[in-house]
């Protein structure tokens, strides 16, 4: 939805406006946002199980991963007794954590939809932690507790290669 078309809405229907914006800007001005019931458009990653993350794009997506998987194997070469150093280690979790996503919560009732979007553009409706934007803990930490989710197109302002990315899975059990 682009931001007129957005402000627009609550004039027509007379509800209450709800903010839109990207993971960028969320993450950029937290404190703004928490505790607040927001659209927020990004990537949303492969949700299921214990991890849901919506990132600011595609490429941080990857990034994120890439640099997991980096890590994942620097801890077994040292567990193995290979000296690698702490040094790649921690430039690999400083990398990390400039890139952090935004945490999905689960919910029953979205998780269904989150997993057919999964891999996709999204606009994300939910509201912001009230603590942080991004999430803390482990196991579906949650920056954002979804109770709705929808396509991100080009055409309604995505990065150019949403809709050209992995196909939308379709499943029997959106609600």
């Amino acid at each position: 939805m682009k931001p007129v078309a957005a402000l627009a809405l609550p004039l027509i229907t007379g509800c209450a406006q709800t903010p839109s914006a990207t993971v960028t800007e969320v993450l950029a001005h937290c404190a703004a946002y928490k505790g607040k019931t927001v659209q927020v458009a990004g990537y949303l990653g492969d949700c299921g199980g214990n991890d849901c993350f919506l990132f600011r794009d595609l490429s941080h997506e990857r990034a994120f991963v890439t640099l997991l998987e980096k890590l994942r194997k620097l801890r077994q070469e040292r567990q193995a007794g290979k000296e690698v150093g702490r040094g790649p280690e921690d430039e690999a979790w400083d990398r990390l954590h400039e890139i952090w996503p935004m945490g999905v919560g689960f919910k029953p009732e979205v998780e269904p939809r989150l997993s057919a979007f999964g891999e996709r553009y999204v606009i994300l409706t939910g509201r912001i932690n009230d603590d942080s934007c991004i999430g803390e803990g482990t196991d579906r930490v949650e920056g954002i507790a979804p109770t709705d989710v929808r396509a991100w197109t080009k055409a309604a302002g995505a990065p150019t290669d949403a809709d050209n990315h992995t196909p939308l899975r379709l499943t029997t059990t959106l609600i």
